[in-house]
């Protein structure tokens, strides 16, 4: 009954938590690319999302004051407004656990990169 009213909620609650966007990570190849212009826009994909992905993190702070100060305001309806701070929290973590991700990705991509790429 607990997990249908939490579903309820979170449904509900959607339309509020819809204001931040919050991008897709970038896939980054195991192998690294034989050429250079490939590995540029790799470069640049990451980069776009690094600097998206930061933007998200803001409005999805924005979000989480907001809803802070309605709930100090409001005492109905508080526990509407705890299930979307927790929402906007799990993804602000999920979205630092993944950039983290991507950047180490790609960090191991430019290593095996350059690699290849020096003479034996």
């Amino acid at each position: 009954m607990q997990a249908r009213i939490l579903a309820c909620l979170i449904f509900a609650s959607g339309a509020a938590l819809a204001e931040c966007e919050r991008p897709y990570p970038v896939t980054i190849p195991a192998d690294p690319p034989a050429e250079k212009d490939v590995m540029m826009e790799i470069q640049g994909q990451v980069k776009t999302y690094l600097s998206e992905a930061d933007e998200y993190l803001k409005c999805n702070e924005g979000e989480q004051a907001r809803l802070a100060s309605e709930l100090q305001e409001n005492t109905g309806g508080a526990d509407d407004i705890q299930v979307q701070i927790k929402i906007l929290l799990t993804r602000y973590n999920n979205t630092v656990d993944e950039m983290h991700v991507v950047g180490d990705r790609y960090n191991a991509l430019v290593r095996s990169y350059n690699a290849q790429a020096e003479p034996n």
